[in-house]
């Protein structure tokens, strides 16, 4: 919420100070330019709304026993991530198949070792461990996993390289201070082994240095088999996390990038923009549209293409770039300042856009997005039930549309000859609702309907649809023929 606070009250300022009688002369930009600075503000939480869903594995689901596993839950829901607490104590069928329709599975410290990992270990679905006790169950650890109190509030980075390390090196801290409010700060200690990797290790009060932070990517010898006969194989990424419950509410800014570099490992991390608004193929029912989307991983800023062809936003055709920007959201179709549609987006049209992730420091970049779509419906009635061309329908059927773009009223032609609906300027039924039941329809007939959409001054002809009653040989040659025309 701090990012919006501080773009509203950058909007309220900027437009505060244009003069008076620049505002009273530029009312409808001004107006534009907020609801810009609305939608932007918005965008920033927005734009992170799409997330992972993460089983959140705790002792206790109501947080009324250990009430600090909220400080790690809450921070995976700032993160745009779905958490479900989920009791250690459920049955195996059961956390099992919580467990795989998870994305990510996350093991608090509060949970009884043997209530998990003897559950869920052959499970293909990325886990980070933070019970270091269900580390040697789960074939993670040369030995027995455990934990002993801290003698610091440091750990050290033996592999900065790693994704995992978050950018962090040397020893840096992790916590605010050596105890927190249940006692003094734990943290896991054990011994790695086969294809595992060490992150981070620390020494002890008891002196001794211990690997705290590891992992075992999907595919990798394990430490050991694991103690429910498993394969000595990790069947997913398994990250075993350092630190003790009694450090949950001690941890530092440090530890909070390093937990949020192992749910983005866990994860994978996308280098490409995702989670469009609109959504892709979305019908948009208005000449404007917000455009927002979710941030790749590296990216710093962001190429915005757009147009109507497919293959030109798909190539990067000069003219669908509509420029580079920091922000994830923009607005369309009011006219604002390099709007590329300034007149309003036009009814009957599907637009494609797409984005671009850049990072100047990055060799990588740019990442080409995918190609997104939305329409704007027709002004036309489109979608006819029964469809174009159906046959053997109930001659009690209803027709039934949906409205063209902006329409109030429909009128409705029917009749058996081609020509005359086509043709027809009076004689049709007024209708307020996209539905009509056509009185006496005859089996054994074809019938041609149209609507046309009115949005008073303006009406809008339909196209010519057909239907069949029950007992009509097939179609009209008329009907045939519009239809292989339609084709050509």
């Amino acid at each position: 919420m701090l990012q919006e606070f501080i773009f509203f009250r950058f909007c309220r300022l900027f437009f505060s100070r244009i003069p008076y009688l620049e505002r009273k002369i530029m009312l409808k930009k001004r107006l534009a330019g907020i609801l810009l600075c609305l939608v932007a503000a918005l965008g920033f939480s927005a734009a992170g709304a799409s997330g992972a869903e993460i089983l959140f594995i705790v002792n206790d689901p109501t947080l009324a026993t250990y009430p600090n596993d909220a400080l790690l839950g809450d921070f995976f829901k700032s993160l745009g991530h779905t958490v479900t607490y989920f009791d250690d104590g459920a049955a195996e069928a059961a956390m099992e198949t919580a467990a795989a329709a998870a994305d990510l599975v996350w093991i608090s410290e509060t949970v009884g070792s043997a209530n998990v990992a003897n559950k869920i270990t052959e499970i293909a679905t990325p886990m980070v461990v933070g019970e270091p006790y269900a580390w040697d169950e789960m074939g993670m650890m040369v030995g027995t996993g455990s934990t002993s109190d801290v003698a610091t509030t440091d750990i050290t980075i033996v592999n900065p390289g790693h994704l995992l390390a978050a950018g962090l090196s040397g020893t840096v801290p992790v916590l605010t201070k050596i105890a927190g409010s249940a006692g003094t700060a734990q943290f896991a200690h054990g011994r790695v082994g086969g294809d595992g990797t060490v992150i981070a290790t620390a020494t002890l009060a008891d002196g001794q240095t211990y690997d705290t932070l590891i992992v075992y990517d999907k595919g990798a010898k394990l430490a050991a088999p694991p103690g429910n006969g498993s394969p000595q194989v990790a069947a997913d990424i398994r990250i075993g996390m350092f630190f003790h419950y009694y450090a949950y509410d001690v941890l530092n800014d440090n530890a909070y990038a390093l937990v949020r570099a192992a749910i983005r490992y866990a994860l994978g991390t996308v280098s490409q923009a995702r989670a469009p608004y609109p959504a892709d193929r979305a019908v948009v029912t208005a000449t404007w549209t917000e455009m927002r989307w979710s941030a790749g991983d590296f990216a710093v800023t962001h190429d915005f293409y757009m147009g109507d062809s497919f293959a030109d936003v798909n190539s990067g055709a000069p003219q669908t770039f509509r420029g580079n920007q920091i922000l994830t959201s923009l607005i369309v179709g009011i006219g604002l300042p390099g709007d590329p549609y300034p007149n309003g987006l036009v009814p009957g049209t599907t637009y494609y856009w797409r984005i671009d992730e850049v990072n100047a420091a990055d060799p990588n970049s740019p990442w080409k997005g995918p190609v997104w779509s939305f329409s704007i419906p027709p002004r036309t009635a489109y979608s006819p039930v029964p469809a174009d061309g159906a046959e053997s329908v109930a001659l009690n059927t209803k027709l039934t549309w949906t409205a063209g773009f902006g329409a109030k009223l429909h009128t409705v032609y029917v009749g058996t000859d081609f020509d005359t609906v086509s043709n027809a300027t009076t004689g049709g039924v007024m209708a307020g609702t996209t539905s009509y039941s056509p009185p006496s329809l005859k089996a054994g007939q074809v019938y041609y309907w149209r609507v046309d959409e009115a949005d008073p001054p303006n009406t809008y002809k339909g196209q010519v649809w057909s239907f069949s009653t029950l007992g009509a040989v097939g179609k009209s040659f008329r009907s045939l023929f519009m239809n292989f025309v339609v084709l050509l």
